[in-house]
């Protein structure tokens, strides 16, 4: 019996070394096979438990916007929205907005989530939000790749500061069809310069025995802020982003050519066609409570989607096309987490549901009639089939140039733009003489902030 267990455990050592890939590797193809088949299987389990985990997340996020309990409708419908796929992550609208964040976080108030301009550099050198990239890095849900290129690189800037939310491209044109039919178009043409922009306008400043009886709106001031205006249409004259701003050498150049011509002209096509006085008393001709558009005294308005889409319920004669092509930004509002929120990780499930998914999207256009940055938006899609405002939206947003943002400077210069807008436009203070002006200013401040 003794012989026969040693002769047991010999065969059992042998067969045990034979499998022991020491001893006997196997073939090479079949291992690589079997780890790789072994690390997707794991990983495959390992994502779906985070997807589990994620969902069953509870936390309370306080979300702060840009207008307190403004849109506090809207923004609890998509809350809600969201909290069909996340019950127990409950969403709470604060009454402060994004210019209160400073003092929330001094006074140990700091929210979970808030809404972005772009890479907002101070609220990055105060270390008040939270850089995105190593969320996008470990989430495979998220990636750039989701986003209109322009819409995207907006937050990016030695990290990701936030995901394009509410975007487009500024903006559109709603006109009176039959208006440009009497002045001989059979469509609305396509501008492609200053020059263009400036013959076609022209032809719809039409005075009569001393009276104004048709316009277009004036460029100088109808294109939301003087800072937008001007950004407008220097775009239209070849201007990109970093004309204004260049991140990257910290130089400001208000004062370049291509912006100084496009400021010109505005001053030139006010002083040759604009007559306060006739507009004035051209309003006062109308119904009450009645502007020029809406009695078909101007040919066109530039206004957001949103806007446009009203403005086709209330008149679906109207027309609808984009500002000139070269004169398309991307503008809109981002989605980011603050450093000091408390729970990141369901802060994080928000953000990536209001801005990467699909849901998210028709969530946002449902409630306000937003359009997201997203590229594939099947909702939007659809209503674009029978909503000509959606369409041309949707369409322009593919237009706009990579090098087409929100010209973004990391100092406020805001209130010495602003006071000194109105002088150029009344002549007290020529184009170039504001813009080497606001150069320099804007350079100072950036030099303090810095060192030069």
């Amino acid at each position: 019996m003794a012989c026969v267990l040693m002769l047991m455990v010999a065969l059992t050592g042998c067969s045990s070394g034979t499998n022991t890939p020491e001893n006997q590797p196997q073939p090479e193809n079949t291992s690589a096979n079997d780890q790789k088949s072994n690390e997707s299987g794991k990983e495959e389990e390992n994502k779906q438990q985070t997807v589990v985990d994620k969902k069953e997340l509870k936390a309370d996020l306080k979300f702060l916007s840009p207008w307190g309990f403004g849109y506090e409708e809207q923004f609890n419908n998509v809350f809600a929205d969201f909290m069909k796929v996340y019950p127990n992550i409950k969403v709470e609208l604060l009454e402060q907005n994004i210019n209160d964040l400073p003092a929330l976080v001094a006074a140990g108030m700091t929210p979970d989530l808030i809404m972005m301009f772009n890479t907002v550099p101070a609220w990055r050198e105060d270390k008040f939000v939270e850089d995105l990239a190593p969320y996008i890095e470990m989430d495979p849900d998220v990636d750039p790749s989701l986003f209109y290129k322009p819409a995207f690189d907006g937050y990016v800037e030695d990290g990701v500061w936030g995901l394009p939310l509410q975007d487009g491209a500024n903006l559109l044109l709603v006109y009176h069809k039959d208006i440009l039919d009497q002045y001989g178009y059979t469509e609305f043409p396509e501008l492609n310069s200053l020059e263009e922009i400036n013959d076609f306008f022209q032809k719809f400043w039409v005075t009569d025995n001393g009276k104004q009886e048709m316009t277009t709106f004036a460029p100088h001031e109808s294109i939301g802020s003087t800072r937008n205006t001007l950004q407008t249409w220097a775009y239209a004259n070849g201007a990109t982003t970093k004309t204004f701003y260049d991140p990257e050498t910290r130089k400001a150049n208000f004062n370049d050519p291509l912006i100084v011509e496009a400021l010109e002209w505005m001053v030139r096509f006010k002083n040759e066609n604009i007559d306060e006085k006739r507009l004035s008393e051209l309003q006062a001709s109308l119904p009450e409570n009645t502007n020029r558009f809406q009695a078909g005294k101007q040919l066109m308005q530039p206004e957001f989607s949103t806007t446009v889409v009203n403005r086709l319920k209330e008149n679906p004669d109207l027309g609808v096309t984009t500002m000139p092509l070269n004169s398309l930004w991307f503008g809109g509002w981002g989605m980011g987490m603050t450093s000091g929120g408390k729970n990141k990780d369901a802060a994080w499930e928000l953000v990536k549901w209001m801005t990467s998914t699909n849901e998210g999207a028709e969530s946002l256009l449902k409630h306000f009639g937003w359009l997201s940055a997203k590229i594939e938006n099947p909702y939007l899609v659809e209503q674009a089939k029978t909503n000509p405002a959606l369409k041309v939206a949707y369409e322009a947003m593919k237009e706009v140039k990579h090098s087409h943002l929100e010209s973004l400077i990391p100092v406020d210069y805001f209130p010495e733009f602003d006071d000194k807008w109105p002088k150029v436009m009344d002549g007290s203070l020529s184009p170039k003489a504001f813009l080497d002006h606001m150069t320099e200013y804007i350079q100072e401040l950036i030099d303090k902030k810095y060192g030069k």
